[in-house]
């Protein structure tokens, strides 16, 4: 999963001006990996996902999408006003079947 993410960041333009990420990693319960308001460097985004640890448990994508809503998609902690965005949108990334009907 990791290799995959790094992957898709190293594709990316990204930098202060340019494309932003936030990760959250999963399970019986969500930890934030990392927010928009931190570096946004494309090693940075790396060396977080490399320190991300192994959760066991359910995948529980609710809690994930709720605390996506309630942290980092708050102005707070670095949602940008104003910018151009693909959609506001989360991008699920999982390595597991779900069948979680979350809107």
């Amino acid at each position: 999963m990791k290799r995959f993410l790094k992957s898709i960041v190293s594709k990316l333009d990204v930098s202060p001006s340019t494309t932003h990420i936030s990760a959250i990693a999963y399970s019986n319960n969500p930890e934030l990996i990392y927010r928009f308001n931190s570096r946004q460097e494309t090693d940075d985004v790396n060396k977080a996902f490399d320190g991300m640890r192994w959760q066991r448990g359910f995948t529980y994508t609710d809690k994930a999408l709720l605390l996506a809503h309630s942290d980092l998609f708050q102005t707070g902690n670095g949602m940008r006003q104003g910018v151009s965005k693909v959609s506001n949108s989360v991008r699920l990334s999982t390595n597991v079947k779900y069948s979680d009907q979350v809107s």
